[in-house]
């Protein structure tokens, strides 16, 4: 088979579906978006009622700034750490890296396991926040598409 070349190798066949992927239709939006100029104190409620553990720092422009994890904003919320009153600005984080919306899934992989990272922000022209990109949406999308092209070959 290899000869006559019917067998595709497991990476061909990896690249195959990946290349088939665009970030538009793994982006994640459901997140609680936090404005520079706010306070852990001011979005509390928000902040303990949000089923992620991220959280985006955007400007009212749309700019991502950096990001914020539930488990930094709750040590700040109990007093464990210092930062109540200081403006999501000045503790925003900047992530491992970002992925820009049109950016080739593999290249995409390739950033998450570079750093071992899950999740990533995706970003749009001018640092424009769009959401987010996870390994597990990624994951969900490739099996989708290795099932459907299963069926292609039935």
């Amino acid at each position: 088979m290899a000869e006559s070349g019917d067998l595709i190798s497991y990476e061909d066949k990896d690249r195959s579906v990946l290349s088939m992927m665009r970030i538009k239709y793994v982006l994640e939006t459901n997140f609680v978006i936090l404005r520079p100029d706010e306070t852990p104190k001011s979005r509390q409620t928000d902040i303990i009622h949000s089923k992620r553990n991220i959280f985006p720092v955007v400007s009212h422009e749309g700019k991502f700034i950096g990001l914020l994890y539930s488990e930094f904003l709750f040590s700040v919320l109990l007093g464990e750490v210092e930062g109540g009153d200081t403006p999501f600005e000045k503790l925003a984080q900047k992530p491992n890296d970002t992925v820009g919306i049109n950016e080739n899934m593999e290249i995409v992989m390739a950033k998450m396991n570079k750093d071992d990272t899950w999740i990533l922000p995706v970003l749009g022209d001018e640092n424009k926040y769009m959401g987010f990109v996870s390994k597990s949406s990624v994951f969900n999308k490739y099996r989708a598409l290795l099932i459907r092209q299963g069926h292609y070959l039935e």
